[in-house]
């Protein structure tokens, strides 16, 4: 059998239970659910490769919540939101109380879409960045040193939404450290700073409506950690939900060693989102 093949049927075996359980969670909120509630859209954005598929695997188990991910075609095309009227539609229409959205590609847009959609939450998602690059560079091979190489050229037409809302001082770190001999792991590991930045510099870490997710947590204690960010979204929760989340994919391959500038701004993100998150546990408490 080829690979394509069994890739295929692989696809088929995983999305028709999927498209099954939509279906009969939908005609459920139908009849249960009254349309006219008060909504609560929540935006799952962050980077790339940082468990947000997981758990929007995870919230899409839960009866109270409508889910758009980014392959959705009524929410998304090419994998970028729709207009904000056509957002404003789903959410309305939707019988479920919490309709939630994984704008991924759009996460340097957290801020907008907070203040354009009343009632919204945000969830931000962030991951060991060694974890992050090698799981991005086994899946896009070398496109995120791509990136860094187009932001060094100011190629804005390939960069498209990569490129968007990127200070100046970032694409002057960029142009400083990218080589032409660079790893596609220091590639990867730049765009992860780089999604990540956007956490501080739209102001998201001081945003009571955004709740950072540290996915080893997830995945590590998910009955604990689900718990709060159903809380959060004010979805109820059911341990069921977390059935299939384990902690396999932390630390999963050895990381190489890359430029130890980028190392260090790395490291420092990490710590900036680890010192974030810690206190809005706290804050919490």
């Amino acid at each position: 059998m080829s690979r394509a093949l069994a890739g295929l049927l692989k696809r088929l075996r995983e999305g028709v239970p999927r498209r099954l359980l939509r279906a009969r969670k939908h005609i459920w909120q139908r009849r249960h659910l009254d349309r006219n509630a008060i909504k609560t859209p929540v935006w799952v954005v962050g980077c790339h490769r940082s468990g947000t598929s997981m758990m929007i695997r995870t919230i899409t188990r839960c009866p109270m919540a409508r889910v758009y991910d980014e392959n959705s075609h009524a929410s998304s095309l090419d994998y970028r939101l729709r207009s904000d009227s056509v957002l404003a539609r789903l959410i309305r229409k939707s019988y479920a109380p919490v309709v939630v959205f994984k704008p991924i590609c759009d996460a340097h847009l957290t801020d907008r879409l907070l203040e354009r959609h009343p009632n919204s939450r945000a969830l931000w998602p962030f991951r060991r960045y060694e974890d992050v690059a090698n799981s991005a560079v086994r899946k896009w091979k070398g496109h995120q040193k791509d990136i860094m190489k187009w932001i060094r050229d100011r190629d804005w037409s390939q960069l498209g939404w990569r490129g968007e809302r990127l200070s100046p001082a970032l694409i002057d770190l960029i142009t400083r450290l990218y080589r032409e001999d660079m790893t596609h792991e220091e590639g990867a590991a730049l765009q992860w700073y780089l999604r990540n930045t956007f956490y501080f510099d739209l102001g998201l870490d001081q945003d009571h409506r955004v709740r950072l997710v540290r996915y080893e947590d997830l995945v590590s204690k998910p009955l604990e950690s689900f718990e709060r960010v159903f809380a959060f979204m004010g979805c109820p929760f059911d341990p069921r939900y977390v059935d299939d989340v384990f902690a396999t994919s932390i630390k999963k391959a050895p990381f190489p060693s890359i430029d130890p500038e980028i190392r260090s701004l790395c490291d420092g993100m990490a710590a900036r989102l680890e010192e974030a998150n810690s206190a809005q546990d706290a804050a919490k408490l």
